[in-house]
């Protein structure tokens, strides 16, 4: 609970604009679409050194498949925070397996490493949905306190769908006389 109120507050003192807090919501929303791939991201480069690629890459999306249906029924906005974190340790694990590959004239392997961001992203990128992205944008949105903030318009509008439901109201209630 204590890291939720953490990220809020961030999100909040930073004071972002709205623009701002949307785009970084959408970026958490991606990453979080394919997060153990995103996850993975450092990790990948160490795996080409104990196993062979052919293998990595099927069971990066076969991970990512499997996450699928828990992407949109557990939505934390802390851990992708951790997660957008945590994949900046790409930066130093890709190039050291890189030099580390040359090194072992590993050739194909040393030409493989720079590209695994791209290709983790392709691996995400097949259990990707639009809809499952609106709504964890949506999620992380509310978790971020954006959604709560009305406008003066949405203030002045308050009053009158209130007037306009019990209206309803009263019409369903007079035809069912």
């Amino acid at each position: 609970m204590g890291l939720y109120w953490r990220t809020v507050r961030i999100f909040n003192e930073w004071k972002f604009t709205r623009t701002e807090l949307f785009q970084l919501t959408l970026l958490r929303a991606l990453e979080w679409m394919s997060w153990p791939a995103f996850l993975l991201l450092p990790v990948v480069p160490v795996l080409y050194a104990f196993v062979q690629p052919y293998f990595v890459w099927p069971g990066l999306v076969l991970l990512n498949v499997l996450w699928r249906p828990l992407r949109t029924k557990w939505i934390n906005i802390e851990w992708a925070t951790f997660g957008s974190y945590l994949g900046y340790l790409r930066w130093f694990t890709i190039p050291f397996m890189t030099g580390y590959f040359l090194w072992h004239k590993r050739w194909w392997l040393s030409l493989l490493c720079p590209f695994t961001s791209r290709l983790v992203g392709l691996a995400g990128y097949f259990t990707r949905s639009t809809d499952d992205l609106a709504e964890i944008q949506s999620r992380f949105l509310l978790m971020t306190r954006f959604m709560e903030e009305k406008t003066e318009m949405e203030k002045l509008c308050e009053p009158l769908e209130k007037i306009t439901l019990e209206l309803q109201e009263l019409a369903a209630k007079n035809k069912n006389k």
